[in-house]
């Protein structure tokens, strides 16, 4: 029990209250302190290590990654594409795929890519190097506006995308580039068995219907790829790539404009038979008249067959021997029909436009001949008709 120092008490009653109340407090704290440690939370187990499978992060992704680590390394104005995946690089043919790079257009055969141009430079201007080799590829076109490649020029379409897997455009000229190129220096990098570790199979397989042409349209894709030897010294690899398309294109052509009278022309209308308010209408030199009036039907096939192979050797950790092989064919037909009425561009001796009267010039005139039928317009004012006997409509 204690008892509160109060004023008059003695001096060794007053050291007795405070040795016992010291003696008090060091019990109290030995016995909390003995309470602590046996109230103490133990450590818990450590758990043990759990070991995850390897992430691998490939597509689109992985593609885009790599792409950026290639400009990186590199000293020059590069641009890279990479595969997505395993023989599936993007776009039909390479050309497609080239477009993707900034400054970079493309011209088109029967409307797919053909050949490119690169910062308004054309194909002319532009080296192209398959696995580090100056190559040259050349097509005649079936497009009625393309024609053969008879140039510099390198014709992408004639290999399939899925044969390679990185595309480097290089825009600057560089001590280690060979000259040649005021445009770009194009390096295509087929696929090789190093690029992979061990064996290695991949297919894709796309079909694609056309309701236009009524055809289906296969797309094939296989690469094969396996490294052996004790210390996996030794690779091969095969890879193929096949695929057929098939079009239509279906409307109306004019063959460039010409006007009804005038330079350029072939001689205006005939006077004779013809409305007069409609001949006065009609018969000018701003009033522009199809060169041949005509609907056309084009129906274009193509087959496209691509192979590589390649083996390489490792001698030692510093030497690689390779030895590639590439083959591509592309076979192409197109075949255009036309149903047009006489010439308007022919002169009067051949029956063309002198021999043509006018008997009508509204915004539109429809005619029937025994020949054909059309239609032709040439802003607010038009002629229509042939020297056959015809019937027209205004509308």
């Amino acid at each position: 029990m204690l008892q509160a120092i109060q004023p008059g008490m003695t001096r060794a009653l007053r050291r007795r209250l405070f040795v016992g109340a010291s003696g008090l407090a060091v019990a109290l704290s030995l016995g909390v302190g003995a309470a602590a440690a046996q109230t103490a939370p133990q450590p818990a187990p450590q758990d043990e290590t759990v070991e995850i499978d390897e992430v691998v992060v490939t597509g689109y992704r992985a593609s885009l990654n790599a792409a950026l680590d290639a400009k990186r390394r590199e000293t020059s104005m590069v641009d890279v594409i990479m595969a997505e995946d395993i023989a599936d690089f993007p776009d039909l043919n390479l050309a497609e795929s080239i477009q993707r790079v900034p400054g970079v257009a493309i011209d088109r055969d029967a409307g797919e890519g053909r050949s490119i141009t690169v910062r308004g430079l054309g194909a002319d201007f532009t080296r192209t190097r398959i696995n580090g080799m100056e190559a040259q590829a050349t097509a005649g076109g079936t497009d009625s506006s393309g024609g053969a490649n008879r140039g510099r020029g390198f014709d992408f379409n004639v290999f399939a995308s899925e044969l390679f897997n990185s595309i480097t455009v290089r825009k600057t000229a560089a001590a280690e580039t060979e000259e040649g190129s005021l445009g770009a220096t194009v390096d295509l990098q087929a696929t090789r068995p190093f690029d992979y570790d061990g064996f290695t199979a991949a297919m894709s397989a796309q079909v694609g219907y056309n309701d236009l042409s009524e055809q289906y349209n296969p797309r094939i894709a296989l690469l094969l790829s396996d490294r052996f030897g004790a210390n996996d010294e030794f690779g091969a690899l095969i890879s193929l790539a096949y695929s057929e398309r098939d079009l239509l294109e279906e409307g109306f052509s004019s063959v460039r404009w010409a006007p009804a009278v005038g330079t350029n022309s072939s001689g205006g209308f005939a006077s004779a038979g013809s409305n007069a308010t409609a001949f006065a209408l009609a018969n000018q030199s701003n009033v522009f008249i199809p060169r041949l009036p005509r609907y056309g039907r084009l129906t274009h096939s193509q087959e496209r067959l691509g192979v590589t192979g390649a083996l390489q050797w490792r001698p030692a950790e510093t030497t690689v021997l390779s030895l590639d092989v590439l083959y591509s064919s592309l076979d192409a037909t197109r075949q255009e029909d036309f149903l047009e009425a006489l010439s308007f561009s022919r002169n009067a001796a051949a029956g063309g436009q002198p021999q043509v009267t006018v008997q009508d010039a509204p915004s539109r005139t429809t005619c029937w001949s025994t020949a054909c039928s059309t239609t032709s317009m040439s802003g607010p004012r038009a002629a229509t008709t042939n020297s056959r006997p015809t019937t027209c409509r205004s509308a």
